[in-house]
């Protein structure tokens, strides 16, 4: 008890200091030092105090003394330490978060080593040690139905079937349980390059990554299950392009499976965290480098569905050569085919899965207006054909296939408000004054007997999926 009111003592006389002086930083720094010159015991646990401090700096959000114990080794003294550093942090319970003081005391150990005078916090290389440990918490936990909600009985239940949820989940996962399943893969992609912290990532990916995804579930966080497994597969694509031995191509393949499969499937497993194992595990590809032998361990968990076509996951494809801005993009129903429409009037028709440009750009003449030149471009349901409008009464109508025209281009007249299609691309309706009905294949209007003419041009007009039925918005 003396000891430490000496220590307060101490650092009222520097708070004195700064209020006589006005030397704002340098008078902090001295507080600072001051402060951890008094937490350093003796130079061998220099390497603990450390671990303590980058632990508390670097934390995506204040965890406390339990959590920080849970992740460093059992004879890491975390409350002696903190305790001691009682001048700058705020600790108390050993399960209330540790909050900085001030934040310039963040500043002053992430700065530069003559500054921080031997307290200097490495981010990056202290993001290793709380990832390795974050992996390590999880590995300890994680199981097929960890809550044990799946009665044998009876079909696993859907999230909003269990009663008091979000209650169970708080009460039966440790803070650092709870931290680690939030933050474990934003930590390692904040990590400097270790062939050591990949090699336990990607066993945790092939070995707990459905078990990760279940308990995100139960929690409502299935948000930052993507969120951290996009930045997991940036980190592997950023080190694999910088050339440094520690990842392959199978391995990045590895991490972008994890990720596509809680993209793909996050809306039904946000529903039933079990589903995990049997719907999302079904829809994920036979190659797949990552999911075979979770296929093999969830067999029995697993629908039986019969299928002539096989799944297939494949990377992001790159368009480009392509010199205009992009203002518009239109991806065909089936996902093959991408339309393009620059700033300069310039269309271009994509296909999907290799990135390159199906037929010629089309651009309209220069002496049409550039701004707004081409818009309304819509596919048909089947993708195999699309149209688009040059200068609100030209319309064309293209393979997507071949990207050709597939008929003349057909001039509506006027200002032919908003378009609409049948599904096969047969017919279009415009919602212009009045509104009309146009024959793809005829290359004429269709004759209608009783017009239906808005005091102004329809605001919106959609067709029924069978074609039969037109709607529209407006003054009549």
């Amino acid at each position: 008890m003396l000891e430490k009111s000496r220590r307060r003592l101490e650092v009222l006389n520097i708070l004195s200091e700064l209020r006589v002086t006005g030397r704002v930083e340098a008078t902090m720094d001295k507080l600072y030092l001051s402060a951890l010159n008094q937490a350093r015991m003796d130079e061998h646990a220099d390497h603990f105090l450390m671990s303590v401090l980058s632990m508390i700096i670097i934390a995506y959000q204040p965890i406390s003394i339990n959590t920080i114990s849970r992740f460093l080794p059992k004879n890491v003294q975390v409350d002696s330490f903190v305790q001691d550093l009682a001048g700058v942090l705020k600790d108390g319970d050993p399960d209330r978060p540790i909050r900085v003081l001030h934040p310039t005391f963040r500043e002053f150990v992430l700065s530069n080593q003559e500054r921080a005078n031997g307290f200097l916090v490495n981010p990056r290389t202290s993001s290793i040690t709380i990832a390795t440990a974050c992996i390590s918490t999880l590995e300890q936990m994680l199981e097929y139905d960890v809550f044990r909600f799946c009665n044998t009985n009876r079909l696993p239940p859907r999230n909003s079937e269990v009663v008091d949820l979000d209650s169970i989940t708080l009460q039966r996962m440790t803070a650092a349980e709870r931290y680690a399943s939030v933050f474990w893969a934003n930590h390692v992609a904040e990590s400097e390059i270790s062939t050591e912290l990949w090699i336990r990532v990607l066993i945790f990916l092939s070995q707990k990554l459905l078990n990760w995804v279940e308990l995100m579930s139960w929690r409502g966080t299935m948000v930052s299950c993507v969120e951290g497994l996009s930045w997991l597969y940036r980190s592997a694509v950023r080190h694999r392009s910088m050339e440094t031995g520690v990842l392959t191509a199978r391995d990045i393949e590895t991490v972008r499976h994890a990720y596509q499969f809680v993209v793909r499937h996050q809306a039904i497993i946000s529903e039933a965290a079990l589903q995990t194992y049997s719907v999302a595990l079904f829809f994920t590809p036979l190659q797949s480098t990552l999911f075979g032998s979770y296929r093999k361990r969830y067999r029995s968990l697993l629908p039986t569905v019969t299928t002539s076509h096989l799944i297939r996951w494949s990377g992001n494809a790159t368009i480009g050569g392509y010199a205009d801005r992009v203002t518009e993009m239109v991806l065909s129903p089936d996902g093959n085919y991408l339309v393009t429409i620059g700033v300069e009037g310039k269309l271009c028709l994509w296909s999907v899965e290799t990135g390159s440009p199906i037929g010629q750009p089309f651009q309209r003449a220069p002496l049409v207006p550039v701004h707004n030149a081409i818009d309304m471009c819509i596919f048909s349901s089947d993708g195999k054909r699309f149209t688009f409008r040059v200068h609100r009464n030209e319309l064309y109508i293209f393979d997507s296939k071949r990207g050709e025209a597939v008929v003349p281009s057909m001039q509506m007249g006027g200002s032919s408000g908003k378009l609409a299609v049948t599904p096969t691309l047969s017919y279009v309706v415009s919602s212009g004054r009045p509104i009309s009905i146009w024959d793809v294949e005829r290359q004429k209007e269709v004759h209608i007997q009783d017009k239906v003419e808005p005091m102004f041009e329809a605001g919106d007009i959609a067709i029924s999926p069978n074609g039969e039925a037109v709607v529209a918005i407006g003054h009549f």
